[in-house]
């Protein structure tokens, strides 16, 4: 039998199951990791999905959030022993346009549309301000800061695909 906590079985929970038992797992790193596995299969199987290249939920996955990870993952390979501080203020300013969309259009509408998802659309706006929050201390040069925003952000765009791609792909995603 598989392990009750792999990847494959938790992408096969309810999407509130799968956050509930994402966010049971105590180890940060550990979590991250997971949410990374369980996020690589169930982009396999939207892959699939004649929906998923239909809709916009292939432009967010495909073509908007593979900018936001190449630009900051390239600004925070484990050998940087500095922030590029011009690189990472241009690609923070879309960051910024795109997350203030999410927040002012999309989350709420998207709250509206599915008002069991409340919760975890929260905590997705509540990541938004986390990372705004690094911003500062990253400005300043702190490298620990920068891996923390990118790990952040990382995960933030793991779960916010988990969560909107469904909705997306089935037209309820409040985008079409």
């Amino acid at each position: 039998m598989a392990d009750p906590e792999s990847p494959d079985q938790l992408a096969s929970l309810p999407i509130l199951n799968r956050l509930a038992a994402l966010r049971n797992i105590e180890d940060r790193t550990k979590r991250i990791a997971t949410t990374a596995a369980i996020h690589a299969v169930l982009r396999a199987q939207w892959f699939l999905d004649p929906r998923f290249h239909t809709s916009i939920a292939s432009h967010l996955v495909d073509e908007v959030h593979p900018l936001f990870r190449h630009a900051f993952a390239a600004l925070a390979p484990a050998e940087v022993a500095r922030v590029d501080l011009r690189a990472f203020a241009l690609a923070n300013q879309s960051l910024h346009q795109h997350h203030g969309l999410e927040d002012r259009l999309w989350f709420p509408r998207l709250k509206k549309l599915h008002p069991e998802m409340r919760a975890e659309i929260e905590i997705l706006e509540a990541d938004h301000g986390a990372l705004v929050a690094l911003e500062a201390r990253i400005r300043r040069g702190d490298v620990k800061a920068l891996r923390e925003f990118v790990e952040n952000l990382m995960d933030h765009l793991n779960r916010e695909e988990m969560i909107s791609v469904p909705f997306l792909m089935d037209g309820t995603g409040g985008l079409g």
